[in-house]
């Protein structure tokens, strides 16, 4: 990529355009880079009229320095800024920081006076912006950039004076007032805070107000927590202390000690099978999941209590006549039950007309049970 046309060059400290000045080395220009005299080539019908350096010398610079110069200079004459998008990261990429600006500001902003390159003093320190705008008695400084932008120091010495910053980078503009201004009035990834005393303090009021409101949730949250936590503690007393109901602990929405459950396995404690320890429990009120698994001879069991308990032994050896007939007079027991357990109301508190409530107290399950 070759060095872009220099269009605009310095006479008399004064940034002109090619437009503007004599034919030649008659005008009287110097390079805005490295001050060298200039050659205007403004009478061709080919080229674009133009700044050249002696024998065609390359000045790197030159172009970077014009749009530097000519950025001020528009930025005086108009005075104007759309005041740039406020972020409280100062990261004007970002997506999530931007804070907004309260409805009563204004931001397309003419300035009352622009000053260029200002020195400014305070406890025997100096710092120079590139341009101080300044409106109803406040100031805000401009600073333009293309390759070298801000420096730390620059920033904290602004910062520490408690100014207003902004810096417009310039990357890609053309030597055009128009394309320059228009940088200016719009709102883009191209202008962007520096510092913002004002919108900081105003974000950190925000910050504030969040926080405490935050605060006040979580009180109340914890209030509401406490009140229900003592209400469930007053409803599982009131219901203990009932003789008309009774507390059934429950998981996964299965009841343990259905009464409904007792009372249709009761005639089965006049069998024979009651006779069987497992089995027994399991009438008299031990909780089982009327489940069977696996197939005979290969083993078939369930789970009772937590455990794993064989119907019949595992394996592919002949069963003894002892073990089988246990095995058939469990596997027989466990049917008879499983039939009655069956029952589509048994367990399901949901449908069940003695269900009264349900609630959970110190992390158990309750169901509230009117059965007589």
């Amino acid at each position: 990529m070759g060095v872009p046309i220099l269009t605009y060059a310095l006479r008399n400290d004064e940034l002109l355009h090619i437009s503007k000045v004599e034919n030649g080395a008659s005008c009287g220009c110097i390079c805005p880079g490295c001050k060298q005299p200039l050659i205007a080539r403004n009478k061709g019908l080919v080229r674009e009229h133009h700044f050249a350096h002696s024998g065609d010398l390359l000045c790197h610079g030159a172009y970077e320095t014009a749009l530097h110069l000519l950025a001020k200079q528009v930025f005086a004459k108009s005075r104007a800024i759309y005041l740039p998008n406020y972020y409280w990261n100062y990261d004007h990429k970002s997506n999530h920081s931007r804070f907004p600006f309260p409805p009563e500001f204004k931001r397309e902003i003419i300035f009352e006076t622009v000053t260029l390159e200002q020195n400014i003093t305070w406890d025997e320190n100096q710092v120079r912006p590139d341009a101080v705008g300044r409106i109803n008695g406040k100031e805000v400084h401009i600073e333009f950039a293309n390759s070298h932008f801000i420096e730390n120091l620059k920033h904290e010495k602004l910062k520490s004076l408690g100014v207003s910053c902004i810096e417009v980078d310039l990357a890609g503009l053309p030597l055009d007032e128009i394309a320059i201004l228009e940088r200016l009035t719009t709102v883009s990834e191209w202008v962007y805070w520096i510092i913002n005393p004002k919108m900081d303090q105003l974000f950190r009021q925000h910050k504030k107000r969040l926080e405490e409101q935050k605060k006040l949730e979580q009180q109340w949250h914890t209030w509401e927590e406490n009140q229900k936590a003592t209400e469930i503690a007053m409803k599982y007393h009131a219901y203990k202390n009932d003789p008309l109901v009774k507390l059934l602990l429950t998981k996964n929405d299965e009841v343990y000690d259905c009464p409904i459950r007792k009372v249709l396995l009761e005639p089965l404690k006049l069998e024979l099978i009651y006779n069987h320890p497992i089995l027994k429990q399991i009438i008299d009120g031990a909780y089982w999941k009327p489940k069977l698994y696996g197939q005979w001879p290969n083993g078939k069991w369930f789970y009772f209590k937590n455990e794993m308990i064989y119907i019949y032994p595992a394996g592919d050896r002949e069963l003894t006549e002892a073990e089988k007939k246990s095995g058939d007079q469990l596997f027989y027991g466990l049917n008879k039950i499983k039939e009655v357990l069956d029952n589509d109301s048994i367990g399901d508190c949901g449908s069940c007309k003695y269900s009264v409530d349900h609630f959970t107290y110190n992390m158990k399950q309750f169901e509230v049970c009117k059965h007589p």
